[in-house]
């Protein structure tokens, strides 16, 4: 046989179906943008490709466009629209855009700090979502006296297998639970009395996996333990006061649960570390369940922090180890990384952190990082920024890992200089920064816009006046949105400002709200990114 007569495949040769697959594994920003421009075939192809998931959150407005404009919605089955900060007023332009009805094989949708009307323009027609998460811009002031039947009858839908919201404790104590849901997995971030709870399951025969804040028990002593809920194989607490008897009458309730997470709050307990620990050491616990917890003791606030293992909190906040006790049913738990890999969001206080910090046993620091898969950062200073807390900070979090950073911070104008090369060696190690919020009073425009990597696209920062603005914007033009946190009420200066914006960047959305101006930034001769 020679290399004539040997057949090769090429990927433009391939049948529509196997190329449908291929897609399946590529983003969108490939298949429309890159994949889409090869040939006229491929062109063809990708228009008829009926499996788009679109995630429109944390995008630029060239991208929206671009993206709005090529796709058919009829080809859409997963949506992610967003009305935060860094895409202002998303979700109602892009209803201005398609009509709903055309949404045919939408079958996952979610919906990100949503406003009560598009909230109900979105539910005007009867849909085939099988996943639905939202929230909404104000989530303890519903206004529309709608909005509650309205969560009723979407939470009847049959069709609806996964849910996520979150209300008030009055709104959600007042929302009634349909007889016969079919809910397979449910998200609440609220706190729900006992009596929601045994409603809830009661009426939610399918449900498998439950995560909820808390579980408020008034009395023990009345509780019917005769019914039970052996559907149920999950589930979680995001932030309990439980005592240990109550956890025991919830576990007796659900006999058929296989995986219990627990993330304990404040006033959990009254005892010392170990003696809460031993409550979990038993044979139920550890050898049947395999479930295991750790426990921290903060001493400066003398309060508790309870959670199961691995940690399932996806954020917390981290205390330097003198100021804190620990103590685990699990004796793996320090050498393994993998029981952190759920926390993906942190708050420290750099002084506090390098009080403790001792520069001559660089040596004894871990060789890799315990916090492996963070993404969002929160840092705070008590006064100028710490020496040396970059390299520190770098021995226990990966900070290539995190998109999304909050620093507040005192720029004393002695140390300025210093303040400001400290945060840069900081932003350096930060590779994939997404979003910089800077909380400061003290200093100016001029150095914020020295601090803001290239890579940014996202700023939310502190400002004083119209001008400092108006100087941002020209100097950080690869910001796809920013957040101004305005000092003063600078309202009445606004016309000018939204006048000169218009002229600079025409068509970018915007949003004042509360002392808080977001802007959603048109194109600006950048790449759509």
């Amino acid at each position: 046989m020679t290399a004539n007569n040997v057949n090769t495949a090429s990927l433009s040769s391939l049948p529509v179906e196997l190329i449908f697959r291929i897609l399946n594994f590529a983003d969108n920003k490939t298949i429309i943008f890159s994949f889409g421009n090869v040939c006229k075939r491929f062109r063809s192809i990708i228009n008829s490709y009926n499996q788009y998931d679109i995630d429109f959150q944390s995008i630029s407005k060239p991208y929206f466009d671009a993206v709005c404009n090529f796709i058919t919605p009829e080809n859409i089955i997963s949506l992610t629209l967003s009305n935060n900060n860094r895409t202002t007023n998303q979700i109602s332009l892009f209803l201005s855009l398609f009509p709903l009805e055309k949404f045919i094989r939408l079958r996952s949708l979610t919906l990100v700090d949503i406003d009560e009307n598009d909230f109900h323009t979105i539910f005007q027609l009867k849909n085939m979502i099988a996943s639905l998460s939202f929230t909404f811009q104000k989530k303890n002031s519903i206004q529309n006296p709608k909005t509650l039947p309205l969560i009723y009858t979407i939470v009847s839908n049959e069709n609806l297998q996964h849910l996520d919201f979150g209300l008030s404790w009055n709104r959600i104590e007042a929302l009634p639970w349909p007889n016969q849901c079919s809910l397979k997995s449910l998200i609440l971030s609220s706190r729900i009395s006992f009596k929601k709870f045994s409603s809830i399951l009661a009426h939610s025969s399918q449900l498998k996996t439950f995560l909820l804040q808390d579980c408020i028990i008034e009395d023990l002593i009345e509780i019917d333990r005769s019914t039970t809920y052996p559907q149920l194989t999950s589930l979680t607490f995001d932030d309990s006061e439980l005592h240990m008897d109550e956890f025991q009458l919830l576990l007796s309730l659900t006999p058929s649960l296989q995986h219990l997470h627990i993330v304990g709050g404040i006033d959990l307990f009254d005892a010392d570390v170990e003696a809460l620990i031993t409550s979990y050491r038993t044979p139920f616990w550890i050898e049947n369940k395999h479930w295991f917890v750790i426990c921290y003791y903060f001493k400066k606030s003398a309060n508790y922090s309870l959670y199961s293992l691995p940690i399932c909190k996806t954020k917390v906040k981290f205390y330097p180890h003198e100021d804190k006790i620990s103590c685990s049913t699990d004796s793996k738990f320090y050498n393994d990384a993998s029981m952190t890999d759920n926390v993906h969001e942190m708050q420290l206080n750099l002084t506090d952190l390098m009080a403790h910090y001792d520069r001559n046993a660089k040596n004894a620091l871990p060789s890799s990082p315990f916090f492996r898969k963070m993404n969002k950062l929160l840092l705070l200073t008590d006064n100028e920024w710490p020496d040396d807390s970059s390299e520190y900070l770098s021995t226990f979090i990966d900070l290539s890992c995190i998109v999304e950073l909050s620093i507040s911070v005192d720029f004393d104008p002695k140390n300025i200089s210093n303040t400001l090369g400290n945060i840069t060696n900081l932003l350096k190690r930060t590779s994939n920064l997404q979003s910089l919020a800077i909380d400061t009073s003290s200093t100016n425009a001029e150095n914020i816009c020295l601090l803001v990597p290239h890579h940014t696209k996202h700023l939310q920062v502190t400002i004083q006046s119209i001008d400092e603005m108006k100087l941002i914007v020209e100097r950080l033009k690869q910001l796809s949105s920013i957040t101004f946190d305005m000092l003063h009420d600078i309202n009445s200066f606004l016309p000018d400002f939204l006048t000169w914006l218009m002229e600079k960047r025409n068509q970018s959305t915007y949003r004042n709200d509360n002392g808080y101006f977001s802007i959603w930034f048109e194109k600006n001769n950048a790449q759509i990114t």
